[in-house]
């Protein structure tokens, strides 16, 4: 809605996790503001949470992805993942999806994520393709007509237009 603000935050700022992603809204552009916690599945709620930003799709339906992740003492992860919240109402409520992406690789730099629909997400991550077309209940892996991921390719970016349309930016790394 024109009058929405949302401002989403994690737990980048001081590294202490708090069990769910933080929003803050206002339906009076920033008069008043409502707080709400979006609570992280169980089996990550010991881990840093990292919201990236909304996507809206008319004024009402929103998706909200947040990455989630728990370092050991080396520097290692013990568990990487992508959980989504949905909105119906214009972010007024939300909800968590039921399934999320685990990431097994022990980077963070390649966990690009892309909206096409309500419906439709694309995740790309340890050189492979995730995708969704059902709001995040379920996912696949699916393989391009081009391989990506390391060691000499990179995806940089991409953008879905719809469910079978899209195109990534490769990057070639020696």
């Amino acid at each position: 809605p024109p009058a929405t603000l949302i401002i989403a935050h994690g737990d980048m700022g001081d590294e202490k996790p708090k069990g769910a992603a933080r929003l803050a809204r206002s339906a009076d552009l920033g008069k008043t503001w409502q707080d709400l916690d979006l609570l992280l599945p169980d089996q990550c709620r010991d881990g840093l949470c990292e919201p990236l930003e909304p996507v809206f799709f008319g004024e009402k339906k929103a998706v909200l992805p947040v990455r989630v992740f728990k370092q050991n003492s080396d520097d290692s992860y013990a568990y990487r993942m992508m959980v989504f919240y949905t909105t119906e109402d214009g972010g007024a409520k939300w909800l968590q999806s039921p399934g999320v992406v685990e990431f097994k690789e022990q980077s963070l730099e390649a966990n690009e994520c892309e909206m096409a629909s309500p419906k439709d997400f694309f995740v790309h991550s340890d050189g492979k393709l995730i995708v969704t077309h059902d709001g995040a209940k379920t996912w696949q892996t699916i393989q391009p007509n081009i391989a990506f991921g390391r060691p000499h390719r990179e995806v940089a970016q991409m953008d879905f237009v719809d469910a079978k349309h899209g195109w990534a930016d490769i990057c070639y790394i020696d």
